[in-house]
């Protein structure tokens, strides 16, 4: 269907229907059956699909841009100009809508990336069965590299989740700034609030399998895990440290409490420094458990 200046409505398959409408130089093109594609309501709007039973729409907007490259596959961009959403793989997902300069894409099978509601955010997915998002807000950004993860980042300003591993998460979310990064398998690191109001800054980070890093309830705070089946908690205040090289290990900082700082480097160990104030706890070695309990300015390096 064409009612549109200057466009182009292309099909190459059976049971397939090509739009554009309403607007000047949209395009809409299809190699494949049973399938669709919208491009109509604004301006310099692309609608690619290469497939069977799949769907591609740059709706209500200029300059956005749809395609799809797979079965089953959806791929939506529009409510918004300059957003892009790309699917390569079957039965997946790809939307960047109700905002501008958003980019969603997937190259994989049954997995999904959204970015939405705002501008300028980025979600990647390269991998089956996982899922990217990033959204509701600006310069957020999620990327998954890997099967069966997720990241998602958003409710504020520049935060960033990524992960790069199988059946692992990573979350950054309500505030800005906040960062939250797995490289590992079945391992999860959470950077935010997540209880309601909103935080800055705050990082968490694993290398290793079978972890766990949050830096939540607070601004500032660092979470990190180097190695395997280990946690790493720091926050319920601001500026707090807890780190792992180690595993089967487990620091905690904060809970609640501010500038504290607990430190494990060693198999089998533990580190908590606080509740309080400027508090220092350090295990290193294996078996070693270190703990200021709670107050101000207290100090525990064992050995």
């Amino acid at each position: 269907m064409l009612d549109s200046n200057n466009s182009t409505a292309q099909v190459v398959g059976d049971r397939s229907g090509a739009v554009v409408t309403s607007g000047d130089r949209n395009h809409a093109s299809i190699m494949g059956n049973d399938s669709r594609a919208e491009a109509r309501f604004g301006t310099a709007n692309e609608a690619s699909v290469i497939g069977d039973n799949s769907h591609a729409g740059a709706i209500i907007g200029n300059g956005n841009i749809a395609r799809t490259t797979g079965d089953g596959s959806n791929a939506g961009a529009g409510n918004g100009d300059n957003n892009t959403a790309t699917v390569t793989g079957n039965n997946s997902i790809a939307s960047a809508q109700r905002g501008d300069d958003n980019t969603a894409t997937v190259d994989g099978d049954n997995s999904a990336a959204t970015a939405v509601d705002g501008h300028g955010n980025t979600a990647l997915v390269i991998g089956n069965d996982s899922g990217a998002i990033a959204g509701n807000g600006e310069a957020n950004l999620a990327v998954v590299r890997g099967d069966s993860s997720i990241a998602d980042s958003g409710s504020g300003f520049a935060n960033t989740a990524t992960v790069e591993g199988f059946d692992s998460s990573a979350h950054a979310l309500i505030g800005d700034f906040n960062a939250a990064h797995v490289t590992g398998d079945e391992s999860h690191a959470f950077a935010g609030f997540f209880g309601g109001g909103r935080t800055t800054n705050s990082t968490a980070l694993v290398n290793g399998n079978l972890s766990v890093a949050v830096a939540n309830f607070g601004d500032s705070n660092a979470a990190t895990v180097i190695g395997d089946r280990s946690t790493a908690r720091a926050g319920d205040g601001d500026n707090n440290t807890a780190t792992v090289e180690g595993v089967d290990s487990t620091a905690s900082a904060g809970l609640p409490g501010n500038d504290n700082t607990a430190t494990v480097d060693g198999r089998n160990s533990a580190a908590t420094a606080g509740p309080g104030n400027n508090n220092t706890a350090g295990a290193t070695g294996d078996g070693i458990i270190a703990n200021t309990g709670p107050g101000d300015g207290l100090t525990v390096i064992l050995p």
